[in-house]
């Protein structure tokens, strides 16, 4: 009887493993995108590890004022899975991939989705493609644990950036006109000790004018004495 109760209990243990532990949890992830108004960019949706993948589902919300989608494409790790890309509705999207068979893999990327940016932009901006839903299982329909890592896109509206330079292209003149002024400073003061030399010289002058007014003196003087 004990023994058929440890059977028992044994059985119950394992069938719980197997349910909680059949498939190992994964993580779905964006990369962070750096763009300007009008470019093409290609997101992909990054898995870090996985094993027997057969199916998923992605539920995907996007800003329709900044991102227009273009067209989803699968990677060579998916390319056995067939997949459909709902699109109808704007700014959401409906991603289903299924195949008979599970693939494995790590970091690698499952879909990659084309958006364009809207040309018409002004100043910068931030968005994200948010994840709502997601559903993986493998191919014997037992759900893969996931968690989403969404990273913010951001958008560099242009003309903007080019400023700092500007700024400093305006100081450097301003730094010449400072210099040329020092140098003028710098002239006027050498200048001033060369006014006390002349001074001097006409001085010395007056000197030699007053012998020349004697010389008559003398003269007369002799006429008088003949």
């Amino acid at each position: 009887m004990n023994r058929i109760l440890s059977n028992l209990l044994a059985l119950s243990v394992f069938m719980a493993f197997c349910l909680t532990s059949a498939a190992f949890g994964t993580e779905l992830s964006i990369p962070p995108f750096k763009a300007k108004p009008g470019d093409i960019i290609d997101v992909p949706l990054m898995i870090d590890a996985v094993d027997n993948l057969s199916g998923i589902k992605l539920v995907m919300n996007y800003d329709t004022e900044i991102l227009t989608f273009k067209n989803a494409k699968k990677t060579k790790q998916t390319a056995s899975l067939m997949h459909i890309v709902n699109s109808k509705k704007p700014g959401s999207l409906i991603l289903v991939m299924a195949g008979a068979k599970g693939i494995q893999g790590k970091d690698f990327s499952i879909l990659s989705l084309k958006f364009e940016v809207k040309k018409d932009l002004k100043g910068n901006r931030t968005t994200q493609i948010k994840i709502p839903e997601i559903q993986m299982m493998t191919d014997q329909l037992k759900d893969i644990k996931c968690s989403i890592r969404a990273n913010p896109f951001t958008i560099l509206a242009e003309g903007q950036a080019p400023e700092k330079p500007k700024e400093d292209a305006t100081k450097a003149p301003q730094k010449a006109e400072k210099s040329e002024v020092a140098d003028k400073k710098s002239e006027g003061s050498s200048e001033k000790p060369a006014k006390p030399a002349d001074a001097s010289d006409q001085g010395a002058e007056k000197p030699a004018k007053a012998v020349g007014k004697s010389e008559p003196d003398t003269k007369s003087d002799t006429k008088k004495s003949q």
